[in-house]
């Protein structure tokens, strides 16, 4: 389960509840949370006074609703920014799906899908930045195209095509 704070969506501890019932009071709090369930939130907040400070415990009821975070959501919608065509011999083509799997992951992306065609297979990947990075690691030269997707806040948005013989 996650939690939506002030910084985005994270995974549902003890700091990131915290952090997220600290955002949502006002005043000079500190928020020590000291149990929770996945409805209830058990705190000791400590409030700062000029001559010394306040603290108490307190029973938080935690709200849930089904909102997807923007990962999330790119993740189930099947969103990519890129597609790298593997053409040529099988075994280099798993072990080159095998390869940019493991980098684009470590690097906080996904593979959207990976789709067999006639002469090879397509990897779609959801951050154009971190595949042209894989490509300058590995030293590879693929061919390279760019295809016009649409327009946000006015600007161009191209979703790039490699191509990789293998």
């Amino acid at each position: 389960m996650r939690i939506r704070t002030r910084d985005g969506y994270k995974e549902l501890n003890k700091e990131s509840l915290a952090s997220a019932i600290g955002s949502s009071i006002r005043g000079k709090f500190k928020v020590a949370i000291t149990g929770f369930t996945e409805t209830m939130a058990y705190a000791n907040l400590t409030y700062y006074t000029d001559p010394g400070s306040v603290t108490f415990e307190k029973k938080i009821s935690i709200r849930r609703t089904h909102e997807m975070c923007t990962s999330c959501f790119r993740r189930r919608s099947g969103y990519f920014e890129a597609t790298v065509q593997l053409r040529g011999n099988p075994e280099r083509i798993q072990s080159m799906i095998r390869k940019l799997t493991k980098y684009i992951e470590r690097r906080g992306g996904f593979i959207t899908k990976v789709e067999e065609v006639t002469n090879g297979i397509d990897v779609y990947t959801s951050d154009k930045l971190a595949t042209s990075e894989f490509f300058k690691e590995y030293e590879l030269k693929p061919g390279r195209s760019y295809t016009l997707y649409g327009l946000k806040h006015g600007n161009k948005l191209y979703r790039n095509t490699y191509v990789l013989r293998l």
